[in-house]
């Protein structure tokens, strides 16, 4: 969040949806930057490939927010290692393209070219930069990353391959999620306390994925029961439901269903009061009401009842 407040991109008069979505972007990779989670990053951003041989080591990485060039404004500017990361991330928004005039081209409003252009553009053809940005723009791989809320990546993915016909053949423009940060927030390395944290903010978020049930987390004995659960769900039947209340009788009642056969108008209520009463035939109509919430036949007890 400092960064944005410093970059006054938290200010009231903005929009709420940028407002968000900037302090999503401070918080997460100030959190990372201040950690010293470089190797992160780069699997994160890169899956992995630092860009070069020297990797994300001391001296090597670098981190901008919002830096201020010839044609775009990104969200982050890192560099690790060999590679020179551009950044755009979204939340709730879309791409945020700019107008342009009716005889030019549409390629130069497009928010992802602008940021190529503002980093391959030569020194004469746009600002100079600050002397750490420049010289990382000459000595390493230029890596664009759009990163966006996976919820929303069906329409992301036709914004990133819209912008990826307007760049060169050799650029390379990389589709990240946010959930893809949190997937690697939950290996067991990272049981560090600002990573829990890290993943708890995520979540708040709804940034969070949902993995399943492995059988690293469960006992052997519980994936076992887990299992077989099916298999007693058959097996538990009204005979089963009855037992615990009454002797000899389940043998009687299980009979309904061949008198029903016999006699449609005989529903289970009937055949109950033949044999009980009482509390073991709430037991039994509470068993059969379990299962569904509608009456029991034309002249049974309602669920109210």
């Amino acid at each position: 969040m400092l960064h944005a407040f410093l970059h006054g991109k938290i200010d009231e008069s903005l929009p709420e949806v940028d407002r968000r979505e900037d302090a999503l972007t401070s918080t997460v990779f100030g959190a990372l930057v201040w950690t010293g989670s470089w190797d992160l990053l780069a699997r994160w951003l890169q899956g992995g490939a630092s860009g070069g041989d020297d990797g994300p080591v001391a001296g090597r990485w670098e981190c901008w927010f919002w830096p201020r060039m010839e044609f775009a404004e990104p969200d982050v500017v890192l560099r690790l290692g060999g590679a020179l990361v551009v950044v755009e991330a979204k939340y709730r928004s879309d791409r945020h393209d700019v107008a342009v005039d009716d005889t030019a081209d549409p390629w130069r409003g497009d928010q992802l070219f602008r940021q190529y252009r503002s980093v391959r553009a030569p020194v004469g053809e746009r600002m100079q930069y600050a002397e750490p940005l420049e010289q990382a723009i000459q000595r390493c791989q230029l890596v664009q990353v759009f990163l966006v809320d996976a919820r929303r990546q069906r329409r992301a993915r036709r914004e990133c391959e819209e912008s990826r016909r307007y760049l060169p053949a050799e650029a390379t423009l990389r589709f990240v999620t946010w959930q893809d940060l949190f997937r690697l927030l939950r290996e067991p390395s990272r049981s560090l306390r600002w990573a829990s944290e890290l993943r708890r903010y995520l979540e708040r978020l709804g940034l969070d994925t949902f993995e399943g049930i492995g059988r690293s987390r469960v006992r052997a004995d519980d994936t076992r029961s887990v299992e077989r659960w099916r298999t007693y769900q058959r097996r538990l039947g009204l005979r089963q439901a009855m037992s615990p209340v009454l002797d000899g009788a389940p043998a009687a009642i299980v009979r309904w269903r061949v008198l029903v056969r016999h006699a449609p108008s005989f529903g289970l209520r009937a055949a109950v009061l033949r044999v009980v009463g009482g509390s073991a035939l709430r037991c039994i109509l509470a068993w059969r009401l379990a299962g569904d919430r509608r009456r029991v036949d034309s002249g049974g007890l309602s669920p109210k009842e």
